[in-house]
């Protein structure tokens, strides 16, 4: 069986080589329509019969939770908890991924509905922001995975590095729950407040 490509963001991928692969995008319900002008877009005139081998399917609406209220305030929200994207769109966005692996036939989140196909995909395509959806899917179906950071470099440090290197993984919140345990250091802060704080000085 020939492979076939699961992508988690509008990424494109044509094969002009080998007729029967497939590529299945899977773009955020409220930019579908863009993804699918851009893979139109991007496909020469002498391949355009390439893209009945590329379906774009919407899935979640994360872009609609993104609002500049919440990122002006994103510094403000409690890191426990607080997901972007939220853990409704990585449900949502899971679900159409296992109709595509199970080959059923579904109905996307803007109503379109897809046949299902025999071609499972084994390969997935996704970048960091998708890794709540990306890395249970890769161990559940035993995908390969490319996994790429869209941001400049400093930010990849900023959002996954250790505490020690200005991050806020390893370390973060263990520091926090240090000083929210410590009276002395917590001065009446709120978690939140302390969490805010610590992110700010490691900046520094």
């Amino acid at each position: 069986m020939s492979p076939s490509v699961s992508c988690l963001v509008p990424v494109v991928v044509t094969y002009t080589a080998n007729p029967s692969q497939t590529a299945a995008v899977i773009a955020d319900a409220s930019f579908q329509i863009n993804a699918q002008d851009e893979v139109d877009r991007v496909v020469y005139e002498n391949e355009k019969d390439v893209l009945k081998r590329i379906r774009v399917i919407a899935a979640g609406r994360a872009l609609a939770g993104i609002t500049p209220e919440i990122m002006a305030d994103l510094g403000r929200f409690d890191p426990r908890t607080f997901r972007i994207p939220s853990s409704q769109f990585t449900q949502d966005v899971q679900a159409v991924f296992h109709h595509v692996m199970k080959g059923e036939s579904f109905q996307d989140d803007n109503g379109v509905l897809w046949d299902g196909i025999s071609q499972k995909p084994s390969l997935l395509i996704t970048d960091m922001f998708m890794a709540d959806v990306a890395a249970p899917m890769r161990e559940l179906y035993q995908l390969k995975t490319y996994m790429y950071w869209i941001s400049f470099s400093a930010a990849l440090t900023r959002a996954f590095g250790p505490l020690a290197f200005g991050g806020q993984a390893q370390g973060f919140l263990e520091e926090c729950h240090a000083i929210e345990a410590d009276p002395a250091r917590k001065k009446g802060r709120s978690f939140v407040e302390i969490a805010t704080q610590v992110c700010s000085s490691s900046c520094l």
